[in-house]
């Protein structure tokens, strides 16, 4: 008797389902023996740290990870993963791929964070910082020292053999830290190094050593604004910037942040002159966020001394003005022009003359007459109405309407909406010219350091071998009863 042929594909079918089932408990069975490091409740976040010698507006953070029981056997290691967009990275397929593609390699013996260098310049790129982490399990054979490389025992290097996992998926840290206030974010830096001179580039603010950087200097004459340096007066930063806006500098270039510069080499400065320093950290197409800051130099004709030590020093023939040598030099301020001198009407305000009050008109009033009130109107006044007011008119202010308002007009600010929502869409939330912004920088920073708990990766992909048994057993009783049926007939 011929087997009928839809029969033979039915008993192929069974027999690839069967074979495929016992691959699929053979690796379920395989990866049972491994126990992988649990990352369900774990918090990722940045935690700043506090260095001997540095201001409270140096800003540098390290990565921690929370709520996490590690592995610490020396087979067992941890592929951390960094990146400023959702977008998966491409982990590899093989050991050596995993290592390179990887931002930070963790062994038993690591500290489980990552520095400050290695986070700050995901700190300085727009977007939020993203972290996957895979685990490895090596091979009996294999072993790991830190610098060294992965080798069998007793043979050359060959592709390492392992287990891994992905254990950690996109955790999502939000927090960025504002930016300081001008002056306090980054500067130029003018140095004696033993038997050189050297500019260098000081920042603050955590940011990528590998961005580009454009720097100004240009000189001041306005001594008006020095004088507002000088006494720390509301805004002088901010003026600065204005004034170099529309002055010509003196020197002008754009270069990487980690490049070795002596800009005193390459500019003439006159003697005791005052100039500033401009460097604006360029966001590069949308890469970063913008950072700017101003500060004032003062340039000194002298030569500067050398030392056989390792000390860094100030360069005394470019002196910022908060050195702690730094000696102001002005002649006695100009006379501030009066808004009537600025208008171009050339009238002078007499010091008697009350605010809002015309010097024409006799600051004194006549006793005779009530206050607020000229002569030869009537003094008696209607009962209705309150002192310093006349009759027909309302000098009390609608309560609603804020002090310096006109009806109709709006100072403040919607309480609905927050400071950020006043910005236009799509600006910076940190106001670049902004001098006062970092005066409760650390509290703020602290306040919104929002971190999303890690995410384990999606598992159910693979059909369970449960279902897979039950269909290979529905084709079959299929099978046999068409058999069954249709055998006489053939």
């Amino acid at each position: 008797m011929k087997m009928p042929k839809f029969l033979k594909i039915a008993i192929i079918f069974l027999v690839l389902n069967l074979l495929f089932i016992t691959n699929v408990q053979s690796a379920a069975s395989s990866n049972s023996d491994l126990q992988w490091t649990d990352f369900s409740n774990a918090r990722v976040y940045l935690d700043r740290i506090d260095l001997v010698g540095e201001s409270s507006d140096f800003k540098r953070y390290n990565l921690k990870i929370d709520n996490v029981s590690f592995d610490t056997d020396n087979k067992t290691l941890y592929f951390v993963y960094l990146s400023n967009s959702n977008d998966k990275p491409d982990f590899g397929s093989s050991f050596t791929e995993l290592r390179d593609n990887s931002t930070v390699l963790w062994d038993c013996n690591s500290e489980k964070e990552i520095d400050a260098y290695t986070i700050s310049p995901f700190i300085d790129r727009i977007g939020d910082i993203h972290v996957w982490i895979v685990e490895a399990k090596l091979a009996e054979d294999y072993y790991y020292e830190e610098g060294e490389d992965f080798y069998e025992e007793d043979q050359e290097y060959t592709e390492i053999e392992c287990e891994f996992k992905e254990v950690l998926s996109n955790a999502v840290i939000t927090f960025k830290p504002s930016l300081n206030s001008l002056g306090k974010r980054i500067s130029l830096s003018f140095e004696i190094y033993r038997h050189s001179e050297r500019t260098s580039i000081a920042s603050n603010e955590p940011i990528d050593t590998n961005r580009q950087i454009s720097i100004e200097i240009g000189k001041v004459t306005d001594y008006n604004l020095l004088y507002e340096i000088k006494n720390n007066e509301p805004n002088n930063l901010e003026h600065l910037i204005d004034y170099k806006d529309s002055a010509t500098p003196v020197y002008k270039k754009t270069t990487n942040v980690a490049e070795g510069l002596n800009i005193l080499s390459e500019v003439e400065l006159e003697d005791e002159a005052y100039y500033y320093t401009y460097v604006n950290l360029l966001d590069e197409d949308g890469k970063y966020r913008s950072i700017e800051d101003i500060s004032l130099h003062k340039s000194a004709d002298v030569q500067p001394q050398y030392f056989n030590d390792y000390v860094t020093r100030e360069d005394p023939r470019f002196l910022d003005y908060e050195s702690p040598n730094f000696v102001w030099k002005l002649p006695p301020r100009p006379v501030q022009p009066t808004p009537d001198e600025d208008s171009g009407t050339g009238s002078e305000k007499d010091p008697s003359t009350a605010p809002g009050q015309s010097p024409s008109t006799s600051p004194e009033k006549d006793p005779s007459t009530a206050p607020e009130q000229s002569p030869g109107t009537s003094t008696d006044k209607d009962p209705s109405t309150s002192p310093e007011q006349t009759p027909g008119s309302s000098t009390e202010k609608d309560p609603s309407i804020a002090p310096e308002q006109t009806p109709g007009s709006s100072t403040d600010k919607d309480p609905s909406t927050t400071p950020d929502q006043n910005s236009q869409p799509g600006s910076n939330s940190d106001s670049q010219h902004s001098s006062g912004s970092g005066s409760n920088n650390q509290s703020n920073d602290e306040l919104d350091n929002t971190v999303m708990q890690g995410n384990l990766p999606q598992t159910g992909e693979t059909p369970s071998a449960l279902s897979l048994i039950i269909l290979a057993a529905i084709v079959g009783i299929v099978s046999y009863t068409c058999y069954i049926k249709y055998k006489d007939k053939v």
